[in-house]
């Protein structure tokens, strides 16, 4: 038995040798049921064995002497052929999937592409697995060249040793006459996209506002570049999301990284007028602009995704906008930042309705410009912001594009297929429609979380009313419990309560963990994010009040009155008496003006596969 073995092991190593191009171990059958039965029928083959051994009781393995036998169709024979015969197979060759980090300088510290629980380069600490998923994604895809992403910011350091390999390259240009437009694209001298800056030029470049040369002074657009694309795997810097990709520089933000909505609408018809497949706009502002919405409108009819920043205020974008993330057209998909942690960013928008997913945005290593740097060894920076986030769903895309082409130039079903493969997160329920953050692998691989599935929704009536007009304090928590729920989300028909400021509203899943806080009346009517769980529960508390006055009181003189903490004294001029005003404030009472909530329904979706299993 050394001898058989040593022939194993030996084949082993050969077959490795010999980059595996066989996926089983060449003459090697394993089988489980009668070996004599299946002895024979090999001798009746007329096929010589060279050794067979057990591995068990009933398990065995058998060499043959011919080791260039198609095994998978022998076995196929076997199985149908062999009498007392549970299976026999191939002795199947297994490898190590998994890709090796690439060999940047600063991997470790970008921890949204594989979180290991390391500090952020900032110095806060990591929580394990709370990233993007890249190297098991990198498994799948690395991007292709034939994939365009606009990057309408500050322009890009396109000769940045990281990034020059992913540029966008307008050819014909490159080796065209200086001052002619030898693409006929309406641009002259176009080689990495175009500076839209128009304010400040006395006259059009060759008949076009702006100038050709969309380089960077900022340093924000070449840092939004570098996670779409900076060159994994070069033994400088940092990795983008995609290996393979093109960026083009759709400069129209200046040094200071302002712009107007004039410059932003003609960079967006660059991209369309050059083909790109995604834009990434980590910009925006409160004003809304019909000139913009008409430009990201034409984008969606050429089949454009456009990834936008949801903005760094703090705030609910379902009731105070941020454009253009908060533009209602198919194509755009609004991004929030989270943290190494898998929490939303401080500095976050959100919105349950308007906000789609989150991705990572705290602490990002990548690009700056080269001229902004000592050295181009140091032309990297860790930078936070929606800003951060945003291009990471734009590489997403791209990745996306280049594993799957059937999604090429349908922005609609891309934003869907990321929505749906984000990882939940209970704490981001409420705050993105997806209740999730970035996962790019399982979107490579269209693994739809369950929460996303169509399936059936059941719908129950339960009604429950808050305490109105109140005049004690109220701090009530309801459990509603629905058995066999997998998911369950509530209907409010009405919220007019104090909210935000006095009253307080909220909802927790059955380990009192908060989903959802409302901040903002709805007296039309509210659907809830689904939660998972069989239970939740709502928390109803009003607060103690208080009414300012003013009390009028005599004093000696004015500066008594000053004194006693008055605002305004003065003389009667009949009486010659002081007169003072002094602020008052009653004691503390319940807040007796709020109209509570009502809740009409629910409705909830059950795990249809223990069902089938019970069934089974």
């Amino acid at each position: 038995m050394k001898k058989c073995y040593f022939f194993i092991i030996f084949i082993f190593f050969l077959t490795f040798s010999s980059n595996a191009q066989s996926s089983y171990v060449p003459g090697e059958i394993v089988l489980k049921g009668n070996i004599e039965n299946a002895l024979i029928f090999l001798l009746q083959e007329g096929i010589a064995v060279k050794t067979w051994d057990s591995i068990e009781k009933d398990i065995h393995y058998i060499v043959i002497e011919d080791a260039k036998k198609d095994i998978v169709s022998l076995v196929s024979k076997m199985n149908s052929s062999v009498q007392g015969l549970v299976f026999a197979e191939p002795n199947w060759v297994l490898t190590l999937k998994d890709i090796k980090p690439p060999k940047d300088p600063y991997f470790l510290s970008q921890w949204a592409m594989e979180n290991l629980g390391q500090d952020s380069p900032t110095g806060s600490q990591g929580k394990p697995g709370a990233d993007i998923k890249m190297l098991k994604a990198w498994e799948i895809a690395k991007g292709k060249k034939e994939i365009i992403v606009g990057v309408i910011d500050t322009g890009i350091d396109y000769n940045h040793p990281d990034l020059k390999e992913n540029m966008w390259v307008n050819e014909i240009e490159l080796n065209g006459i200086d001052g002619k437009d030898d693409d006929g694209n309406g641009y002259a001298d176009d080689k990495y996209g175009w500076n839209f800056i128009s304010s400040g030029r006395e006259k059009p470049y060759y008949g076009q506002l702006g100038h050709p040369d969309p380089m960077d002074d900022n340093g924000h657009g070449t840092h939004c570049a570098g996670i779409i694309g900076a060159k994994p795997d070069n033994h400088r810097g940092v990795a983008g999301v995609n290996w393979n990709v093109r960026l083009m520089g759709l400069k129209f933000l200046n040094k200071a990284g302002s712009g107007s909505t004039v410059d932003a609408y003609r960079a967006i018809m660059y991209g369309i007028r050059n083909k790109v497949d995604i834009l990434s706009n980590s910009w925006g502002g409160n004003g809304k602009s019909d000139l913009l919405l008409y430009a990201i409108q034409e984008a969606n009819k050429n089949g454009i995704l456009f990834v936008a920043a949801a903005g760094n205020a703090s705030s609910n974008c379902d009731h105070k906008d941020f454009f253009p993330a908060n533009y209602e057209v198919e194509n755009v998909i609004s991004v929030a930042a989270t943290d190494n942690k898998d929490q939303l960013a401080t500095f976050s928008n959100y919105g349950s309705q308007k906000v789609h997913l989150a991705a990572p945005g705290v602490s990002i290593m990548s690009t700056v410009p080269v001229a902004q740097s000592e050295t181009a060894k140091f032309a990297y920076q860790a930078f936070s912001g929606t800003s951060m986030a945003a291009p990471f769903v734009a590489g997403a895309a791209a990745l996306l594009l280049s594993s799957d082409e059937s999604l090429k130039r349908k922005p609609a079903e891309i934003k869907k297929r990321l929505i749906d493969t984000v990882d939940i997160m209970p704490h981001l329920a409420g705050l993105v429609l997806s209740q999730g953050r970035l996962n790019m692998a399982r979107a490579l691989q269209n693994e739809i979380n369950p929460i996303r599935k169509e399936g059936k929704v059941y719908t129950r009536e339960y009604e429950i009313v808050s305490p109105r007009f109140n005049e004690e304090l109220v701090d009530k928590v309801w459990e509603i419990h629905q058995p066999d729920a997998k998911y369950i989300r509530l209907y409010f028909s009405s919220v007019i309560a104090d909210i935000p400021g006095i009253d307080v509203l909220a909802i927790y899943d059955k380990y009192y963990r908060l989903v959802f806080k409302f901040d903002n009346q709805y007296p039309q009517g509210f659907w809830t994010p689904w939660i998972q769980g069989d239970t939740l529960r709502v928390r109803f508390a009003n607060a103690l009040v208080a009414v300012e006055f003013v009390e009028e009181k005599e004093f000696p003189s004015p500066q008594d009155g000053f004194n006693a903490g008055a605002k305004i004294c003065f003389i009667d001029a009949t009486t010659q008496k002081t007169i003072c005003y002094l602020p008052k404030q009653s004691k503390p009472f319940a807040n007796f003006e709020s109209e509570g909530f009502r809740i009409e329904k629910l409705e909830y979706r059950k795990d249809e596969t223990q069902n089938a299993e019970k069934k089974d």
